[in-house]
């Protein structure tokens, strides 16, 4: 019975406007810095979030959480939220959050092997080391 005058009532209510912005602004939480690897042969993009008392409060030290899969399209948001959540809640201190991206998660986290019963299961791309044609983006 519930459902039913749920549904009658939604159906009743008609469309709904969506209003349209008075303006807008890009929401930043951070900044991206492109810096060459020299042991990966390739860019490396590491994203730093600071804490929110970072701009007042210069002298002061912080923690550090380093964040492997950082990148944006990655862990970066979802980890500086909960850590900046936490901080709110009295439940750790404030830290500066940087996100290291990886591009080729296996390659850049486990490193090279000759065990040729590994190598069997790794698809031969995956066993080249980077080049310069490699660097772009995937």
């Amino acid at each position: 019975m519930r459902l039913l005058l749920a549904s009658l009532a939604l159906a009743a209510a008609g469309p709904v406007e969506a209003q349209i912005p008075v303006s807008a602004a890009p929401l930043r939480i951070g900044t991206s810095h492109v810096l060459q690897s020299a042991p990966l042969g390739e860019p490396r993009t590491i994203n730093v979030v600071l804490p929110a008392s970072y701009a007042r409060e210069r002298g002061r030290r912080y923690r550090v959480l380093y964040l492997l899969d950082g990148g944006v399209e990655q862990d970066l948001l979802h980890v500086a939220g909960v850590a900046h959540l936490n901080a709110l809640w009295g439940r750790s201190a404030e830290a500066i959050v940087v996100g290291i991206e990886t591009n080729d998660r296996r390659r850049e986290l486990v490193g090279p092997t000759r065990d040729p019963e590994l190598l069997k299961s790794i698809p031969r791309r995956a066993r080249q080391p980077p080049s310069a044609s490699s660097s772009a983006k995937r």
